[in-house]
C-alpha cells in the first residue's frame, strides 16, 4: 500500500471515528415542505409529440409513471411559443430554421390583427396531456421570448448583438400586447384544451445584467432588464385579473442565484404584491442561503425551475459521473436553497446534438430529434431515480447533513403515509424515512444515519437500499431489519444510494402549514 493509500486509509477512519459521516436529520427543525419534481417540456415535446402515440406515452411514462415504472415527476412546465418569423433572415439561404431541433416552437398568432390559432402548437400539447394523465397536478406555462412580430429584431432568438450590455427585444410599445397574448394563450389552454394553469413565468433567463440572447441564436431567449420586467408584470397582472384567471405569476427565471437575488431586489416595490412565486436556475449558485431567506422574508414561494447537467465527461449514456454531479447538485439545492419544487431543464434531450455538437450529457433520456423513434436512458436517469422516494408533500429535513465533507453528501426526507393521532397534546404521524447519499470518491465510504429524533411506530423498522452506480441501475442491494436508532450505511466508490426506513413515525406540536401564497 502506498503512503497515500495508508494516509487516506487512516484518515477516513478517524473521519468516521470522529461522527463526521453521520447524517443527524431533526424532523422538528429547519425543515420545509416538498412539492415535487418535475421537468421543462421544452424543447423535446415538440418532436416526441409528434411519435406514434406508444413511443410517445413510453417515453412521457418515464419521467411521470410512479416509481418504479418511472420518476414520479409531478410538475410540468409548458413552454409558450413567440413563434419565429416564417421569413427570419436568420435562416438560411435555403430557408431551413436558424433554430435548433425542437427549439422552433409554434407561436399562437402570426401577427398583430391575426386571430389566436388554440391548436398552433399540437405535438407539445399531446405530451402535455398525457404527463397530466400519468401524475403532473402542477402546471406552470413559461415564455423564452415574446412573438417575433413584438420584437425589436424582428427574431425571437434575441436583439441585435451590441457592443456591451445586450438590450431587450421586447419594443417598449408591445408590452401590454405582450401581456394580452400571454393571457390569450391561457385561456386557450383552459377553455379549448381543459388544461388549467397554475402558474405563468412571462421571462425566461432575462439576463438583467449581462444580456446574451443575441439575434439569429439557436433558441428563443429576450434579455430584459428589471424596469422592462416590472411593466410586464404589472400588465400581465393586471390582464390576468380582468379576464377573471386565478394563475399567478412567477418570476424572474435568472440562470443563477446572484441574478435572481439582485433582479427581485432591483424591480419596481410596486409590483411585487403581484409576484406570487420565485423562479430561479440554479447554473451556478454561491447564494442559495440568501435566496432562501429571501423567500422566507416576504413570504413567497420558491422554486429551482431549471437546472441541467451536461457532466464532466465526454458523451456517455452509461458514465456513473453525470449522474454523480446531478445528485450533488440536487442534494445542495434541497438542504441550501429548499425550494418547494424541482425541475430538471429538458429530461429528453438531442442525441444528435450530445455526441455531434456538445459532445456531453444534457438530459436524462437521449432520443433522437431527426424523425427516428429511438432513444436512450442515461445513467443520470437512474440517479434521478434515487430520489423518486421523496414524494409531493416529504418534509425535507435541512439539519444534520453532511455535504461535500470527503466527497459525501445526502438529504433525508420524511414521508407522511397512514394515520395521524394526538398523543398527551402531540400529533404523531407515521411514515417513512427517506436517505439518499452520495459517495463521489474512489473508495467505499461508510455513513451513519442516526434516526433517535425519530419515534418507533412499529415493532420492527424495516429498511431497503437501492443503489445506482457504474454497474447498477437502481437496484435492491438489500431489505431487511434495521438497527434503530443508529444505521449505518456503506457507499461503493462512486455510488448512489437511496435507503427507505420504514416503521418510523414524528411527533410534533403541529403540523408544519404551507405558505398562504403557494
Amino acid at each position: 500500500m502506498s503512503f497515500a493509500d495508508q494516509f487516506q486509509t487512516a484518515w477516513d477512519r478517524i473521519v468516521t471515528a470522529s461522527g463526521l459521516f453521520t447524517f443527524r436529520p431533526n424532523p422538528n427543525r429547519n425543515t420545509y415542505t416538498f412539492r415535487g419534481f418535475g421537468t421543462s417540456l421544452a424543447w423535446w415535446a415538440h418532436i416526441i409529440g409528434g411519435w406514434s402515440p406508444q413511443n410517445m406515452d413510453r417515453t412521457v411514462r418515464l419521467l411521470y409513471a410512479p416509481p418504479p415504472e418511472g420518476l414520479g415527476f409531478t410538475v410540468c412546465r409548458y413552454n409558450i411559443g413567440g413563434g419565429d418569423d416564417p421569413n427570419c433572415p436568420c435562416n438560411s439561404a435555403l430557408g431551413v430554421s436558424h433554430l435548433r431541433a425542437g427549439g422552433n416552437v409554434p407561436g399562437y398568432k402570426s401577427s398583430s390583427v391575426s386571430t389566436l390559432d388554440a391548436n398552433a402548437d399540437p405535438t407539445q400539447l399531446l405530451v402535455l396531456k398525457q404527463c397530466i394523465s400519468h401524475g403532473a397536478t402542477i402546471l406552470e406555462a413559461f415564455a423564452n421570448s415574446p412573438p417575433y412580430y413584438m420584437c425589436k429584431s424582428g427574431c425571437v432568438s434575441g436583439a441585435p448583438p451590441a457592443k456591451f450590455f445586450q438590450q431587450s427585444n421586447l419594443k417598449a410599445e408591445k408590452v401590454e400586447e405582450f401581456a394580452t397574448y400571454l393571457v390569450d394563450v391561457l385561456i386557450a389552454l383552459k377553455d379549448i384544451h381543459g388544461v388549467d394553469i397554475d402558474f405563468v413565468a412571462p421571462v425566461n433567463e432575462p439576463h438583467t445584467f449581462l444580456g446574451s440572447w443575441t439575434q439569429g441564436g439557436w433558441q428563443e431567449g429576450c434579455s430584459m432588464g428589471p424596469k422592462l420586467q416590472g411593466k410586464v408584470i404589472s400588465a400581465l397582472h393586471k390582464e390576468l385579473k380582468q379576464r377573471g384567471l386565478y394563475t399567478k405569476i412567477a418570476i424572474p427565471d435568472e440562470v443563477n442565484t446572484v441574478y435572481t437575488l439582485l433582479t427581485y431586489l432591483l424591480l419596481p416595490p410596486s409590483t411585487h404584491p403581484s409576484i406570487h412565486k420565485i423562479n430561479t436556475h440554479t447554473y451556478a449558485a454561491p447564494l442559495r442561503p440568501l435566496l432562501h431567506l429571501l423567500s422566507t422574508f416576504t413570504k413567497t414561494p420558491l422554486w429551482m425551475s431549471e437546472i441541467g447537467v451536461p457532466g464532466t465527461v465526454r458523451h456517455s449514456h452509461t458514465s456513473i459521473q453525470p449522474a454523480l454531479d446531478l445528485a450533488t447538485h440536487l442534494i445542495k439545492d434541497l438542504t441550501a436553497l429548499k425550494p418547494e419544487v424541482w425541475c430538471y431543464w429538458q429530461a429528453v434531450e438531442d442525441e444528435n446534438i450530445m455526441t455531434t455538437i456538445n459532445d456531453s450529457n444534457w438530459g436524462l433520456v437521449h432520443a433522437r430529434f431527426d424523425g427516428a423513434e429511438e432513444w436512450w436512458v442515461t445513467k443520470q436517469y437512474w440517479g434521478m431515480m434515487c430520489f423518486s422516494g421523496i414524494r409531493p408533500g416529504s418534509e425535507i429535513c435541512a439539519d444534520g447533513m453532511v455535504n461535500g465533507l470527503g466527497g459525501i453528501l445526502g438529504v433525508v426526507a420524511f414521508v407522511e403515509e397512514g394515520e395521524v393521532t394526538v398523543e398527551d397534546g402531540r400529533v404523531r404521524r407515521r411514515g417513512k424515512v427517506v436517505f439518499v447519499g452520495v459517495n463521489r470518491r474512489e473508495r467505499e465510504r461508510k455513513v451513519k444515519v442516526d434516526l433517535k429524533r425519530f419515534v418507533q411506530v412499529e415493532e420492527v423498522v424495516r429498511m431497503s437500499l437501492r443503489r445506482t452506480s457504474e454497474t447498477e441501475d437502481y437496484v435492491e442491494v438489500m431489505s431487511g431489519e434495521a438497527v434503530f436508532p443508529e444505521v449505518e450505511v456503506i457507499l461503493p466508490a462512486r455510488s448512489i444510494a437511496r435507503v427507505t426506513f420504514s416503521g418510523l413515525g414524528v411527533l410534533q406540536k403541529q403540523k408544519p402549514v404551507a405558505s398562504s401564497r403557494s
